[in-house]
């Protein structure tokens, strides 16, 4: 009975030790693939929050009003902007979305401000079509006097006057920098 138990401990130990070296070895092959890296990404911002909901808390401070997030529709986005029109005549610190979905790219917009008057605009911009799935958020200060319009052709709103280039932008953060660099973009 000794021997055959020492046997099958050994057998798991074995299977074990195998397992490791497997992941080991291989487990980066699997977790570079971009499919499951991008779905354990997604898994993670909806519980803690994309990197857009983050920076705009933190600028609208811990008592900001929610104006919450539009997909695209008009509604939505009437509804977003007139609860940034109200908090900011109001001197209330707040935050809203505007998602948007391309062909080359998807992610969202945002506005948010602090209680007293400064407001940023804010993109992420989840790139998936170099292998790393890029991830990119950039923001920047609203001109004074503020005025927020829609941008020509999209449903989405800005700060305008809107910014002429990327270099008008502060980066936050870009994971994508290395993936380009390696295919010379």
């Amino acid at each position: 009975m000794r021997g055959t138990t020492r046997i099958g401990v050994v057998a798991i130990l074995l299977c074990c030790v195998l397992a490791a070296m497997g992941w080991w070895y291989y487990g980066a092959f699997t977790w570079n693939y971009p499919q499951w890296k991008s779905r354990a990404r997604l898994k993670v911002w909806r519980i803690f929050g994309d990197p857009l909901d983050k920076e705009a808390k933190r600028i609208a401070g811990r008592r900001a009003v929610n104006c919450g997030s539009s997909n695209g529709r008009e509604d939505d986005t009437n509804r977003v902007t007139g609860c940034i029109s109200d908090a900011l005549s109001h001197h209330h610190g707040f935050h809203g979305r505007f998602s948007y979905f391309g062909t080359e790219a998807y992610g969202a917009e945002g506005l948010a401000g602090t209680p007293d008057g400064t407001v940023y605009e804010l993109v992420l911009r989840i790139s998936p079509v170099f292998s790393g799935n890029d991830v990119l958020l950039v923001r920047r200060a609203c001109p004074t006097p503020l005025r927020i319009a829609l941008r020509e052709n999209s449903p989405i709103p800005g700060c305008a006057p809107f910014a002429l280039s990327a270099n008008d932008y502060e980066v936050l953060r870009d994971d994508g920098v290395r993936n380009r660099a390696a295919i010379g973009y």
